[in-house]
């Protein structure tokens, strides 16, 4: 669906992830959101995220609980989102999208960035089916 690789990240990420949130770009990122955001290597879908999709950012590996009402536009056409990783099955804002998983990614510059759709035949998905 869609594979990328982390390109840059601002140096308030962690502040952000510490309360369960990355907002994440493309590396058009506006000026304004650059240093609280993951940026990757937008390389466009056409595919839309939905709920038991797989996202996977770096070496972790998280299901998606729920999809805002826009986020999949604003990911088709800016890269953006923002992931939530409490797991909620309703997203309160238009962009989110809630996943579960075990902990918080690590952030790293060429690591990759991934979102496919669920594979129920895949047994190490290393999601916290909970």
């Amino acid at each position: 669906m869609y594979r990328s690789v982390i390109s840059g990240y601002g140096k308030d990420i962690g502040e952000f992830l510490e309360q369960g949130l990355l907002i994440v770009f493309s590396e058009e990122v506006p000026d304004a959101l650059r240093e609280i955001s993951m940026q990757h290597n937008y390389t466009g879908t056409e595919d839309n995220m939905e709920v038991g999709d797989i996202v996977r950012i770096g070496s972790r590996t998280y299901r998606i609980t729920a999809v805002g009402e826009s986020a999949n536009e604003t990911f088709r056409t800016m890269g953006h989102c923002t992931f939530c990783f409490e797991g909620s099955a309703r997203a309160n804002l238009p962009g989110e999208v809630h996943l579960i998983g075990e902990g918080l990614p690590q952030i790293a510059v060429g690591a990759e960035f991934q979102i496919k759709k669920n594979d129920p035949r895949e047994s190490r998905s290393g999601y916290n089916n909970k």
